[in-house]
């Protein structure tokens, strides 16, 4: 272009006016262009020289005043035909039949469908139905090929219909979304776009897509997680729809939460909605991580949305007694089906008997006549059936099994705590002076505490009282009234609801509930119960000589001589393990996130293994004593080394049973045992040493000396014999006990039974045999159908199938038969735990508190079969929500059906599982059966232990070894199996591949062979697919590092994009990647979030430093396991940005496998799996490690 004159002229731009709306003013000039203008247009003189050299301006044109887009660079559609048809006019056409189509009673117009459809405005530029000409009142128009609906012909072409007044989207929480268009003689269901449309129609399309994805889960899975949601979107059948990540869901955030909202929240013709449905765990989740409000009512959008009635829930069948337990807590979420015969028509709340309200006798003018003498106590002393005391007119009785409230000075306590006034308890017998009157003598009285003053405070029947295990000796005279209790058999005969009954003490310390004896047992035994079990436990911590030519004693339940194996406490002090060193070479202005890891909690501590020592000798003197205090027994013990107590190389690949023969040989006193190991040399081992190590508790085995740092093969001839244990008799080795296993196992039902990983622990432990099953998952029934052939599994959900059961159906539809009352001997199961877990950060909604009560429904179980056993499971939370009180109404309900029961916070990695797994348990075994005990550690962990503390009480729940408080709380037999153990031998496999074969690599862990018997050839080792970003994130993730490692840089993906570094704000010396990062946390509301374009790609995930402050930085997500450390609580799906983001291979760059991640549950790998891959992940992290239940399993004395 060329300056002419003092006026310069650019005929190009005419060209893209329009003549009656666009003028010179559209030109834009650069800042410095529009000031030499200036300066020409003010000078008089003309130009010095007619030619120059031409001079290119650069210039932007606006954008169209009516869809935004470029006119230089818009798509366009051809410019109708002169004699093209109106659209009133082609609606006329014989072809759609117009007089015979649907009408929409909303706006009175036919319904249509229109293929190959595009929009443009008015400029004729293609655009996003989106784009909003709509809502600002612009003219939007249509182009396509018209049908009537379910019309087969070529149909009519549509060069440009009437103006586009109205669009929506229709078939919300279906398999199918449609879009609508309204002109302004037709609705248009558009059912296929043109070629050329497709770039701004599959955008649209991909949003609208995920929002109904989202509206689906709440409705049908709203106990999914996010995760699960994210992996579901792989098996859509749409052949348009992107698979998104978890990253793409919140760059659309805004979108879908729009529509969710609108949908949800649109009212129906009574005035309700489902407004309850937005508080779902994972819908909370997913827009905590998009920094939305979850229940914030969408605005500005019109949303049209025609929808039915969203389903609701189905509440949990309960039976009357379990009804009556759970009322309080879970009223609204359940129904009861059946009458109650137990404790008449009044119910525990609106008894308000005392015991202080019984009369008194008057303490004047009181006789004493003592009952006939039964035998002897002692010299002094006689045990008498009875005594009679009062006045001519008034006297009372007292017998052994009487129960009396007495007067005391002293306050009583019991286990720590002090007992309320006024004392009452049961005589277990009676006793006075041999030739003394009857006042001089006294009752032996077992305390009893009211129910509010238990562990279950008001969850407990105010009825109901329990025993404790302290007693006291209470004078006659001091005999206040007797008191009308019951035994709980006659109360439950005589329906008698006015009074006190009784069948259980209450251990404070483990909080164990537990069956007390019958009346006429008490009456029979002339002692005391409570003095019985206080005297064996007394004897069970003193050293007791045994007699015979071994020279050996009797401690802590086990016997040791000479030769024999002992556990001590650690001799190595517990050492914090040094954080990780800071790298100087860092540049933070690559790893701009690497910051917050220097944010991290304080180092955790390493805890040693129990050591393990022989007995040498024995050097105290019996000198004919029966019991010895042990801190007055020594012992000379030679030490024995573990792999990490010497100074070979990668001993955390070593075998956690291989020790070490050394000559050091130390002084230690009976007090400094734990218990008994057995340890063999690896010669005398019969059969395969790994089945031998797992045979039995407490194994280890040696092969060679470790001395002065040298390893040597060279042993003593004695330790070459050593076979694991000692005969005390003969002191001849011999062979270690294997586990107890019942004689019959117990029928067993499993109810929420997933894939089976309860029941093939319980069954491995001896303890079960699985004979039904009850899981309303499809996959996860045929898994469990799969690995237990013989047992019936009822694909139903557990509500109608109890409801049909308590209704007296005895099949289902399919024809399988129910179990009846007597057949079945065991109830296991783990009620869903969404609502409890802390996994689960959002478990506080509707529909977590339906999955609650669901627990309700696991106890109706019980209630209905009444079996001799139970086993309830699940997470930790469970314990501790709300104060504990789900557990406490769930230990109340137990009592309520007649059951004793033990409960604890169990650790599955302290049981030989490889992750960190907490899982509440209850046993229970109904009244005579005898209750067993929780089991003991196995293996320690490099965490704190747990501790269950209850109205702020610790529950010692008797698993550790030593007690609360003591170092030796925390340590246990063996190290900890590591992620090394459980998974070295399975091979690398290419991300997302699931149609490979691949091979075992050779065993190298104890744990790897017990997880690979019964199996040759390597099953579900197949990982999830991740998308190219995510895989490029894997790669730059370093040992052991997460998310916060990533550097913020350009890189070349595999599908040929590139990444762009991400945007950081900078402000007073704070930078963030949005504005509200700069703000104090009360102000970050009113900041307007600005996130990256849409499709750019960034290493770092702008979500997660967006709001990485309030969420402990999401340490973890992105994150690699440490070869020698253990998974992080499996989760049903391996998110990287999920809830437990910590699933990426130590050492190959990929999520864990569906078997790396069963190998993390102790899943064996002969265990069968059913379904899509994502529902194999699913049936794992849903299931119960079965070490953890076998360890349980071997408890049981059936």
């Amino acid at each position: 272009m060329e300056s002419t004159g003092g006026e310069e002229r650019i005929p190009a731009l005419r060209r893209l006016r329009s003549s009656s709306k666009r003028e010179e003013k559209d030109l834009v000039l650069s800042p410095a262009e529009n000031n030499n203008n200036r300066k020409r247009r003010a000078s008089s003189k003309p130009a010095a020289k007619a030619a120059k050299k031409p001079k290119f301006y650069k210039f932007t044109t606006s954008p169209c005043i009516d869809c935004g887009a470029n006119p230089l660079t818009a798509a366009c559609v051809t410019a109708p035909d002169a004699d093209f048809m109106d659209e009133p006019i082609l609606l006329t056409d014989e072809s759609l039949q117009l007089a015979d189509l649907e009408h929409d009673e909303s706006n009175g117009l036919p319904n249509l469908e229109v293929y190959d459809a595009k929009f443009f405005c008015k400029e004729n530029h293609l655009c996003s139905i989106d784009s909003k000409l709509v809502e600002t009142d612009k003219d939007l128009f249509m182009a396509g090929t018209i049908r009537a609906v379910g019309n087969s012909s070529t149909g009519i072409i549509c060069q440009k219909s009437s103006t586009i007044g109205e669009w929506c989207v229709s078939g919300f929480g279906t398999d199918h979304v449609n879009l609508w268009v309204v002109s302004e003689f037709a609705n248009y269901k558009v059912m296929s776009v043109a070629n050329e449309y497709e770039p701004f129609f599959s955008n649209l399309l991909n949003m609208y897509h995920y929002a109904n994805h989202l509206i689906k889960n709440m409705i049908e899975s709203n106990d999914a997680t996010l995760d699960e949601v994210l992996s579901d979107f792989s098996t859509s059948n749409n052949p348009l729809l992107t698979i998104p990540t978890l990253e793409d869901l919140v760059d659309y955030a805004q979108f879908i939460h729009d529509h969710v909202t609108a949908f949800f929240l649109q009212p129906y013709d009574d005035g309700t909605n489902d407004a309850h449905l937005l508080s779902l765990s994972f819908y909370r989740e997913f827009c905590d991580l998009a920094n939305l409000d979850a229940r914030k009512k969408a605005k500005g959008k019109k949303v049209h949305i025609k929808k039915s009635k969203v389903p609701s829930i189905t509440k949990a069948t309960t039976t009357p007694v379990v009804n009556q337990a759970f009322s309080h807590v879970f009223e609204e979420h359940m129904s009861i089906v059946g009458k109650s015969l137990e404790h008449g028509k009044e119910t525990s709340d609106e008894f308000a008997g005392k015991i202080s309200e019984f009369e008194a006798l008057p303490a004047k003018g009181r006789e004493y006549v003592a009952g006939a003498t039964l035998c002897k106590l002692n010299t002094n002393l006689d045990y008498i059936r009875n005594i009679n005391i009062g006045q001519r007119s008034d006297r009372i009785t007292v017998e052994a099994g009487t129960f009396i409230r007495f007067s005391c000075t002293s306050k009583l306590v019991v286990t720590g705590r002090m007992l309320e006034t006024p004392y009452f308890g049961q005589v277990q017998y009676l006793v006075k002076a041999r030739d003394g009157a009857g006042l001089e003598g006294h009752c032996h009285v077992r305390l009893f505490m009211q129910s509010h003053e238990s562990i279950l405070e008001t969850m407990a029947d105010k009825r109901e009282v329990f025993g404790t295990i302290s007693c006291i000796d209470v004078p006659f005279k001091d005999i206040q009234c007797t008191l009308p209790i019951l035994y709980w058999m006659e109360y439950a005969k005589k329906a008698a609801p006015h009074q006190f009954y009784y069948k259980v003490y209450h251990e404070l310390d483990s909080g164990a509930f537990i069956s007390l004896p019958t009346p006429k047992d008490v009456a029979e035994k002339r002692g005391c119960y409570s003095c019985g079990k206080m005297e064996a436990e007394k004897l069970k911590n003193l050293v007791q000589p045994l007699e015979g030519p071994v020279k050996g004693f009797y401690y802590l339940g086990d016997v040791f001589c000479c030769d024999s194996f002992v556990l001590i406490p650690s001799l190595e002090d517990e050492k914090p393990k040094a954080p990780a060193k800071k790298t100087s070479k860092l540049d933070y202005s690559i790893y701009t996130e690497a910051f917050r890891k220097e944010k991290t909690r304080p180092p955790e501590v390493h805890y040693h293994p129990l050591d393990v020592c022989q007995i040498v000798a024995v050097d105290t003197e019996w000198k004919g004593r029966t019991q010895i205090e042990p801190s007055k027994v020594l012992l000379k013990v030679r030490l024995f080394r573990r792999a990490a107590q010497t100074n070979l190389k990668e001993t955390e690949k070593m075998s956690h049973h291989l020790l070490f023969h050394t000559d050091r040989v130390i002084d230690i006193k009976a007090k400094d045992i734990l218990g008994i190991a057995f340890v063999a040399h690896e010669n005398f081992i019969k059969g395969k040493k790994e089945e031998w190590l797992n045979a039995g508790e407490k194994r280890f085995f040696f092969n060679c000396s470790f001395n002065k740092g040298t390893l040597s093969n060279n042993l003593p001839f004695l330790a070459k014999q050593c076979q694991g244990a000692v005969n005390p008799k003969t002191g001849l080795s011999t062979a270690p006990p294997d586990h107890m296993k019942p004689a019959k196992p117990l029928k067993t039902l499993d109810v929420f039974s997933g894939c089976g990983g309860l029941s093939a622990g319980l069954h491995a432990g001896g303890l079960t045999d699985s004979r039904w099953a009850c899981e309303c998952n499809i996959d996860a029934a045929d898994a469990f159908r799969k690995n237990f052939p013989g047992a019936t599994v009822f694909t139903q959900d557990v509500n109608g199938w109890l409801e049909e059961i308590l209704n007296g159906k005895e099949t289902n539809n399919l024809g399988q038969r129910y179990p009846k009352v007597g057949e079945v001997e065991m109830v296991v199961g783990g009620p869903p735990c969404q609502g409890f877990s802390l996994m689960n950060r959002y478990n506080t909604g509707f529909a977590a508190r339906f999955k609650n009560s669901l627990v309700a429904s696991y106890f109706s179980v019980v209630e209905q079969f009444n079996p001799r056993f139970f086993m309830f499971e699940n997470v930790k939370n469970f314990s501790l929500t709300n104060q504990g009180l789900f557990l406490k109404s769930a230990l109340a309900c137990c009592l309520k059906l007649g059951y004793q029961f033990r409960y604890g916070v169990l650790q599955a990695g302290n049981f030989g599982a490889p992750q960190c797994r907490l899982r509440t348990v209850i046993i229970g075994a109904k009244i005579g059966n005898e209750l067993p005990l929780l089991p003991k550690v196995q293996h320690t962990l490099d965490i704190p232990a747990f501790t269950l503390s209850l109205n702020g009480r610790h529950i010692d729940d008797g698993t550790t070894y030593g007690t609360l408080g003591e170092e030796t709380y925390k340590s246990a037999p063996f190290r900890a199996v590591n992620v090394h153990d459980a998974i070295a031998d399975l091979p690398d496999v290419p991300c997302g591949e699931t149609d490979g074969t691949p091979k075992y690599l050779p065993v190298c862990s104890s744990f790897q062979h017990q997880m690979r018997r019964r199996s040759e050839v390597l099953k579900d080792h197949m990982t999830r697919n991740l998308s190219a970003l995510d895989r490029m994130r894997v790669k730059l993730i370093p040992p052991e590092g997460d998310w916060r490692d990533l550097p913020n840089t350009r890189v070349k993906l595999e599908d040929g994009s590139t990444t762009v570094p991400l945007r950081y704000f900078t402000k007073k010396g704070k930078s963030g990647v949005c504005p509200c990062n700069l703000v104090p946390k009360g102000e970050q509301k009113k900041v307007v979030c600005v996130k990256p374009e849409k499709g750019s790609k960034t290493i770092v995930p702008w979500c997660l430093p967006h709001t990485a402050d309030r969420h402990a930085h999401w340490a973890g997500l992105y994150g690699r396991v440490s070869l020698a450390g253990q998974f992080r609580t499996t989760v049903t799906v391996p998110e990287p940005m999920g809830k437990q983001g910590k699933v990426l291979h130590a050492q190959f760059d990929r999520c864990f496998s569906v078997r790396e991640l069963a190998r993390s549950q102790s899943i064996p790998d002969h265990f069968k799996l059913s379904g899509s891959m994502e529902n194999r992940y699913r049936q794992v992290g849903n299931a119960v490690p079965p070490l953890l239940a076998a360890a349980i399993a071997r408890m049981f004395i059936v």
